[in-house]
Formats: structure tokens, sequence, C-alpha cells
């Protein structure tokens, strides 16, 4: 898919994936861990409201990649989770150490926040929440709920507009042809 294929959002959202992935794509985290950033799967973004994209951390040994942190070129924000909140993250899900060193990831995420200042992007880090002792509050999940339904309502607004467009170009086609004809 092509730039001009793609609203403005979904343009800007594409050239920060492929400037992050030509930087960073090549280079390993100690002991060879890997970066890259996810691009739109599509030719919008619903005018930005979808325009978060991930940051993922491959594994040498080719475990699913760890989410190490979230880029909205719309919103010109980046957020980049800690060593220490990485390290929980691989603890709960696979309960093996986890090998990526420190002061590698600390360097990229040196050399990340350059990246992204450059391009206007504030960054800040996320340390995570503290192992949890309980369930999770209540309010974390109306907050997902109310996220879900924004998603969900410019998804629609996006399907009936393209709809009406389609059939306003199938009218105006039909009105052509008939003027042609006549």
């Amino acid at each position: 898919m092509t730039n001009q294929l793609q609203t403005v959002f979904a343009a800007k959202a594409t050239a920060t994936a492929v400037q992050f992935n030509l930087n960073f794509g090549q280079k390993k985290l100690e002991p060879g861990y890997a970066v890259d950033m996810t691009a739109p799967d599509g030719p919008s973004t619903a005018g930005g409201v979808q325009a978060a994209q991930s940051l993922r951390l491959h594994s040498p040994d080719g475990a699913p990649p760890l989410v190490l942190g979230k880029v909205d070129t719309n919103a010109n924000t980046a957020t980049l989770r800690t060593h220490a909140h990485l390290a929980r993250l691989h603890a709960q899900r696979s309960g093996a150490p986890f090998s990526l060193k420190p002061d590698a990831y600390e360097g990229f995420v040196h050399d990340a926040t350059a990246f992204f200042t450059e391009r206007g992007i504030a960054v800040q880090l996320d340390e995570g929440a503290p192992p949890p002792a309980a369930a999770p509050a209540p309010a974390a999940s109306s907050a997902k709920r109310v996220d879900a339904a924004v998603l969900v309502h410019a998804q629609r607004e996006f399907r009936n507009g393209f709809f009406a467009g389609l059939a306003l170009g199938a009218v105006l086609g039909l009105a052509l042809a008939w003027l042609f004809f006549k």
C-alpha cells in the first residue's frame, strides 16, 4: 500500500514506523533481542483515533514479542516501558528469567528517546504497576470498555462514511451516464 492511498494520520504513522525500523531494525540488544515498530493495518486511522502503534521486543529464542512501548503519532506521544517493567511482564508470561541486559536496554531507550524527540514526539517512561496483590480495580476495566466503545464508534463512523461516499459516487455515475446517453 502506498502513502497516496492513506490518510494523513496513517501516512504519518507509517512513515514514523518505517524510519524507526530503518534506524533500529538491524540493531540487536544483548543477548540478541530485536525491536520493531508496527505500522497501521489499513489506509486510515479513523482520524487519528487508531494511530497508536506498538513497539515490540523480539526474543532471540522465538518467544512471542513483548510490547515495550506505544507511539501515538497523532498525539505526538510515546511511552517506553522500563527494563524492570519488561522483566516483570516476561516473568508473568514465561516464568523464566529475563535475559535482556539492563545496560543494553537503557542504551536503546536513550537512542529511541532521541529519535522520537527529533520528530516532536514527547517520550515518557512507564515503570508499570507493582506486582499485583489483588484483583484489578473495576475502574481499569471500565476505562477499557470506554476505549473499546470509542474505537467501535470510530470504526462505525468510518464504515458509514465509506458506504455513503460509495453510494453517492454510484448515483453521480448513473446521473452522468444518463446525461451522456440521453
